[in-house]
């Protein structure tokens, strides 16, 4: 992964955990003790930061330093939520020899 990459996978991730955890710029800038200026250009990826801050921004956020770096951060329940609850409505009348299909489609190993 090259610096401009992992800059701007950084970015993306850090907006989308502050987002999902529902706080402001203002209140990660805070709660890190840096400056709203700073965490809006880090989220722009106009500018970058030391690890030691990355770690603070993980820590608010509730996840692991390493998920702020995934190119596909990991999906949380309430990202799958709505999906889950239509999923459980189209099988909810379905018979359970089709329910158990399903089930084994989604446990099957992945090439």
């Amino acid at each position: 992964m090259a610096k401009d990459s992992a800059s701007l996978i950084l970015s993306q991730n850090i907006r989308k955990y502050r987002k999902l955890k529902k706080i402001t710029q203002a209140q990660l800038a805070q709660r890190i003790h840096k400056t709203v200026e700073m965490v809006c250009q880090l989220e722009n990826g106009i500018s970058s930061t030391k690890i030691s801050t990355v770690n603070e921004i993980a820590d608010v956020l509730g996840v692991e330093v390493y998920q702020l770096f995934l190119e596909a951060p990991l999906l949380t329940i309430e990202d799958l939520s709505s999906d889950l609850v239509e999923i459980m409505h189209e099988l909810q009348d379905q018979n359970p020899e089709y329910v158990r299909a399903i089930r084994n489609l989604i446990k099957a190993p992945r090439d």
